[in-house]
């Protein structure tokens, strides 16, 4: 593996750690305006604007089964560019706080667990051990299928 596919960016969601790789991450934000779209499935917060574009945001803990962001918490948007097919979907994901980029070594990585997670094992890559802590690799990608991006997308144009 290269340097780079060990790079990843933490961030926390309640009280544990996850990560994305940096290669599907663009940029993080602070917490900005987000205007709500009618109809939108609960994850999703609604959408903002990127330089002109519209980027759909959802709410990674609502996503992934956990307790809703607080509305009166200042999270980040981390935004993220997931592939589907030959399609390029950028979208913008709530964290609780974005921490660091930080290296994974292979050895540090186990598979995911087949129980014991409030999240579906499938969305998640692996788990890291950093220091005492451990980390939860997500796989942006498996977490949103084609149908449910190609919805948000479409609603959001």
């Amino acid at each position: 593996m290269s340097a780079e596919s060990n790079q990843y960016l933490t961030f926390q969601l309640v009280d544990e750690q996850y990560a994305l790789e940096v290669h599907k991450v663009q940029e993080v934000l602070e917490m900005q305006s987000i205007t709500h779209i009618p109809g939108m499935p609960q994850y999703m917060r609604g959408v903002i604007n990127i330089r002109g574009k519209v980027v759909p945001v959802v709410d990674l803990r609502t996503k992934l089964g956990l307790p809703p962001t607080d509305n009166n918490a200042k999270p980040s948007i981390i935004v993220v560019e997931i592939s589907q097919g030959e399609d390029q979907i950028t979208m913008g994901c709530l964290a609780d706080s974005v921490q660091e980029v930080t290296n994974l070594d292979d050895s540090a990585l186990e598979p995911p667990p087949k129980m014991g997670t409030s999240i579906q094992s499938v969305w998640i890559k692996a788990i890291g051990k950093q220091d005492d802590k451990f980390v939860i690799l997500l796989d942006i990608e498996r977490i949103f299928n084609f149908d449910e991006l190609s919805q948000v997308y479409k609603d959001s144009e």
